[in-house]
C-alpha cells in the first residue's frame, strides 16, 4: 500500500449537484466517501463514469422505494465509495447497505456512513440499529485499524444530542477516536 493515502469524505446533496465539486476531489483523493447521491439503484452506474481512474461501490437509499410504489418527492440517501484503480487490487467490499459501505483495504476496515436525520421516526433507535449492524461487521476484523467517515447526523461532542452516547459506546468498543475539527 502507498505510504501516503488521501481520504475525503463528500456529502453531495444529490449527484447533479455536486458532480462539479466531485470531479475536482478526483484530481487529489485517493479515497472519496459520498453520501446523498441521491441515486436510484438503475442510475449507480454513473458513479463509475466520473473519473477512468475510479472505482466505484456504491448503494442507493431507494431501492425499496422504488420496488413497493411510483416515487414520490425528492430523491434522498445513497452511500459510495471511489477507490483510486492503482489501490483496487486491495481493496475488498465486506458489506453494503443504504446507509453504510464497509470496505478493507489490507489492513484498514473503511467505513462511510449515512446516518438518518434527527427528524426521522425512531430516530435513536435506528442510529443504534446502524451502529450495530456495524459493529457486527467490523467485530470480524478485531486488530484491525478503523477509519470511519461519512456524515453522522449528529452534533459531535454534545450530550444534547440523543445519539452522542451511542456514538460514544461504539467508538469505545472499536477503539476509534473522534477527529471531527469543525
Amino acid at each position: 500500500m502507498a505510504s501516503r493515502l488521501i481520504f475525503t469524505t463528500y456529502n453531495m446533496f444529490g449527484f447533479n449537484q455536486g458532480y462539479p465539486l466531485l470531479r475536482s476531489i478526483c484530481n487529489s483523493a485517493d479515497i472519496i466517501m459520498l453520501q446523498e447521491h441521491w441515486l436510484p439503484p438503475f442510475d449507480l452506474h454513473v458513479l463509475v463514469n466520473v473519473s477512468a481512474n475510479f472505482t466505484a461501490f456504491a448503494s442507493s437509499a431507494m431501492s425499496q422505494a422504488i420496488k413497493s410504489d411510483i416515487l414520490k418527492g425528492r430523491p434522498y440517501g445513497g452511500v459510495a465509495f471511489l477507490i483510486r484503480n492503482n489501490i483496487m487490487g486491495k481493496v475488498k467490499c465486506i458489506c453494503k447497505s443504504e446507509r453504510y459501505i464497509i470496505l478493507r483495504l489490507e489492513n484498514l476496515i473503511l467505513v462511510n456512513i449515512y446516518m438518518p436525520c434527527k427528524s426521522a421516526s425512531n430516530y435513536a433507535n435506528q442510529f443504534a440499529e446502524i451502529l450495530a449492524c456495524i459493529l457486527n461487521c467490523v467485530t470480524d476484523f478485531s486488530g484491525r485499524d478503523i477509519i470511519m467517515g461519512g456524515d453522522f447526523n449528529c452534533e459531535f461532542r454534545s450530550s444534547e444530542h440523543s445519539t452522542w452516547p451511542l456514538l460514544c459506546e461504539f467508538m469505545r468498543e472499536c477503539d476509534l477516536s473522534c477527529t471531527d475539527i469543525r
